[in-house]
């Protein structure tokens, strides 16, 4: 003789080892009572292949924090003189890069602001990407304290920018500078700044320059 069973719904329940997920009586389950926190856990259909897993809500953040935008900002100031090697921001702590996904194209923006730039030989800068990845840019700068602008495109993803000076005595350039960048074989994307032309004189970048970016898909 066979047994049937039934939940206290009236769904009938299978003898199989597994429970359908219209067996699961949620409506009637007691309420958390509390907020979620990182420790409590979800049961997910790892990649809907039909392997139930649990996880936990700690990682739901990192994933929906996946297609938003990231700031970051220098802590600090860096000032350069007499030299025109590209260097990262603080000569090696870097502050102005991220790590890209391999085979993802992001939208990167800069707000570069400049101290000494029309006195201190000019400014240059470049965007390095990983191993078979590229970028096309799109600059308008000296829109803060200077009328001068520049608009420049570029497809090959190599080679330095060089940011438009204007009028002597200038305390402050601003320069707006937005990148599609393509992630290639994955790894780090980072913006490298030096003078345009040796000079005593210091360029400073300043300290709330910042940068965006965040994936765009295709």
């Amino acid at each position: 003789m066979g047994w049937t069973f039934y939940n206290s719904s009236g769904q009938q329940l299978k003898n199989t080892g597994s429970t359908a997920l219209t067996q699961l009586d949620i409506d009637g389950a007691t309420d958390i009572g509390a907020a979620i926190v990182d420790a409590d856990l979800f049961i997910v259909d790892d990649g809907a292949g039909g392997t139930n897993r649990k996880t936990a809500a700690s990682r739901l953040k990192t994933y929906i924090a996946a297609d938003q935008i990231t700031t970051k900002t220098a802590a600090d100031a860096q000032a350069i003189s007499s030299s025109t090697t590209f260097t990262d921001h603080n000569g090696g702590a870097v502050d102005y890069t991220f790590t890209a996904a391999a085979s993802t194209y992001y939208m990167v923006t800069f707000m570069l602001r400049f101290g000494g730039i029309n006195d201190g030989g000019g400014a240059k800068m470049q965007l390095t990407v990983p191993t078979n990845g590229s970028y096309h840019f799109h600059m308008q700068g000296g829109i803060a304290s200077n009328a001068g602008t520049s608009h420049s495109n570029q497809d090959t993803g190599t080679g330095a920018i060089t940011l438009v000076t204007g009028a002597s005595g200038v305390a402050i350039n601003a320069y707006f500078v937005t990148f599609r960048v393509y992630g290639g074989d994955g790894g780090a994307v980072t913006m490298q700044w030096a003078q345009q032309a040796s000079s005593g004189n210091a360029v400073t970048l300043t300290a709330d320059t910042w940068m965006t970016w965040e994936p765009t898909g295709d």
